[in-house]
């Protein structure tokens, strides 16, 4: 057992590596200080596989819910190796107790740490029940889902969501979120021929059509093929990215995220004269920032944001835009993720 105490070493890991396969009790608060907000609330009975992945196990069920994914693991020389393949478990047997656990649900942000995943594999997709908002979003790299009891591999965010075939399952919002499968939301970007003024339009994934425009305009904004961002903005000129949000008359309040991923850290993002109550935060990546607001319903906003690499101190670099809409209730997995304060230049 892991006692909450533990968390005196837990505080001060830069990194937290699990060594399976094993079962662990874990009491309340072990891992209260873990940097990964996904481990911070990990409790109660759960088992570590051999690539160190977690499954909370649910003794009054019989049933077990895959709640993290790591980046690496441990070969059996105790080397560290980049976990490109992993295969989500069907059940899950404990000999010591004589108990079989199915495997039925995946939880939010279960794969947001599995940077260097390529594939995902589940031993019977049609046994899940249970697929979290965000479960395997984020795992930037993830370009293949394969249920093996049928054989049928998924490229498209369409198809992979079809494999979960199980008449009860629930299927949250956005589950392959910034995934490399075809379609997947949070990786788009302006045309490459963006030059003066660009318009993006997102609208919200229900039928009450809240929708948000993203005007960018500025200096000479030209197209380079071997910047990371896709554009490149020189050294002094400055962008102006003029952003309206329009919420419908229903029930619900909308928030609305606008991402601006930069190539370099040197970057100034100034929203001093925005006059607009917004939310800052960085993502796991520390150049890509996001600005949050919230709309209420039957009612518009609008403000700008100016951005540039300072002149003389930068090299300039490059930009990426785009933009999410979302209902309160989507976000509140969203927010668990660490997400420092970005103050406004």
């Amino acid at each position: 057992m892991l006692p909450a105490s533990f968390n005196n070493f837990v505080m001060y890991a830069d990194s937290i590596l699990f060594e399976g396969p094993n079962f662990i009790t874990v009491a309340d608060g072990a891992f209260a200080d873990a940097s990964d907000s996904v481990l911070s609330s990990l409790s109660g009975y759960i088992y570590v596989d051999e690539y160190g992945a977690i499954y909370e196990i649910d003794t009054e069920n019989n049933t077990a819910t895959l709640v993290y994914v790591p980046a690496t693991y441990l070969d059996e020389e105790g080397n560290t190796r980049n976990l490109t393949s992993y295969t989500v478990l069907d059940s899950i047997t404990d000999t010591e107790n004589n108990t079989e656990y199915t495997v039925t649900a995946i939880a939010s942000e279960a794969f947001r740490s599995a940077e260097n995943l390529t594939a995902l594999i589940f031993e019977d997709a049609s046994a899940i029940t249970s697929i979290a908002d965000y479960a395997m979003a984020n795992a930037t790299k993830l370009a293949s889902v394969t249920d093996n009891k049928t054989g049928n591999t998924a490229n498209t965010v369409e198809d992979a969501t079809a494999l979960f075939s199980n008449d009860d399952v629930s299927i949250g919002y956005q589950p392959f979120y910034n995934t490399a499968l075809e379609n997947a939301s949070g990786s788009g970007s302006f045309k490459a021929d963006m030059d003066g003024s660009q318009t993006l339009t997102v609208e919200s994934d229900d039928n009450e059509h809240a929708y948000m425009t993203i005007v960018v305009s500025g200096e000479t904004w030209s197209s380079d093929e071997d910047s990371d961002g896709g554009y490149t903005l020189l050294t002094g000129e400055q962008l102006s990215v003029t952003v309206t949000a329009q919420a419908p008359s229903a029930t619900d309040t909308y928030v609305f995220r606008v991402y601006l991923s930069y190539t370099d850290s040197d970057y100034i993002l100034d929203a001093n004269d925005a006059g607009y109550d917004l939310t800052w935060g960085t993502t796991e990546d520390p150049n890509t920032v996001y600005v949050d607001f919230t709309v209420s319903t039957g009612t518009t906003v609008s403000f700008i944001l100016t951005t540039y690499y300072p002149n003389v101190t930068s090299d300039g670099g490059g930009l990426t835009i785009w933009g999410e809409v979302l209902t309160s209730p989507s976000l509140r997995h969203l927010h668990r993720k660490r997400a420092a304060v970005f103050p406004t230049m």
